[in-house]
Formats: structure tokens, sequence, C-alpha cells
């Protein structure tokens, strides 16, 4: 009779073992990252550093000039990826295009304004396939 019961135990062991088993191999196959990440982030990352050595970055976030910035995101944004860049300033208020239902990697730049004028601004450029 005791045999029993540890054949049963030993049983009951197995099939909790396979489900949980079955419930981590589920739960992981839903969780993959999004492939690339690193890369559309530093492409955006190199984007927006482009665009700061260029000068351009600061004179279109001070005008909030969002439709220019993107305009020049167009020219060092590589073709086969979409992009939208938005203005971020104190109090929550953002300027920009809604973003899109997918994967999308965003890179981010705070500037404090330019040399004669004041005006904190983060500037993300989100890129998207």
């Amino acid at each position: 009779m005791s045999m029993r019961k540890g054949m049963m135990h030993t049983i009951e062991a197995i099939f909790a073992i396979l489900i949980i088993m079955s419930f981590l191999l589920i739960l992981r196959t839903k969780l993959q990252p999004a492939e690339d990440t690193g890369r559309e982030q530093a492409i955006a990352l190199q984007a927006l550093q482009a665009l700061d050595q260029q000068g351009l970055l600061r004179s279109y976030a001070i005008d909030e000039n969002h439709l220019g910035m993107n305009t020049q995101a167009h020219a060092v944004v590589p073709t086969e990826l979409n992009h939208t860049t938005r203005l971020c300033y104190s109090g929550d208020r953002c300027i920009g295009d809604a973003l899109p239902d997918r994967n999308v990697f965003t890179a981010s730049y705070i500037i404090a304004g330019n040399s004669t004028y004041f005006k904190p601004a983060q500037v993300l450029l989100h890129i998207w396939r």
C-alpha cells in the first residue's frame, strides 16, 4: 500500500513538472524580444547626434518646429526605416505625430536651449520598420 502511495506521488510530481515546463515554454515564446533592438536604437541616436552636430537640433526645438526636424531627420535615417520626431517641454507638453501600433525604437536628446535662450526640451526620434 505504501509502495502505491509512493508511485502516485512520483506520478503527481512528474505531471506537475510537465505542467510547469509547458507554462514556462509558452510564456517564453510570447515574451520574445523584438529583433535588432540595439540596431534601431543606435541608428536613432546616431541620427540625433548628426542633427546636433549640424546645429539643427536646438533651433528646431526652440522654434517648436517638429515638422522641420522631421524633414531633416529624413536625410539621416536610412530609407528602409520609418520615423517621426517629438518635442517635449516642461509640463508634459509634447508636439509631434502619434506613434504607430507596432514596435517603435526611441532615442532621446535633452537640450537646455542655445547660447542666448533657455528653453529646456527633450527631442525624441522614433524609428520603426
